[in-house]
């Protein structure tokens, strides 16, 4: 299926797909996201396998990646960048 490039719609998707997964969320998780949504993150969801072993996935605008990896970070959360690209995936590390 091919989808229409929409990134408020997945953005909504993963929203939407997180409450699913609350249930093995953590307070850290939770924090994070919300920093995200805070911070103009279109959606955010838990990856992984929840709880300490989980992850967070963000989307979010271009120009507003750098000043959300700032604000992680000042949280002491580890973050990196994935581009998505038509030919697979560019992936930009801040570790």
């Amino acid at each position: 299926m091919k989808g229409d490039g929409d990134k408020e719609k997945l953005g909504n998707a993963f929203n939407e797909n997180h409450k699913l997964l609350f249930p093995v969320s953590t307070r850290s998780i939770e924090e994070v996201r919300k920093i995200a949504l805070d911070n103009g993150a279109l959606g955010a969801k838990l990856t992984g396998a929840g709880g300490e072993g989980g992850a967070v996935i963000i989307i979010i605008e271009e120009e507003s990646k750098n000043n959300l990896i700032k604000r992680l970070e000042e949280k002491g959360y580890k973050s990196f960048s994935v581009e998505i690209a038509k030919t697979g995936a560019k992936v930009e590390m801040n570790v």
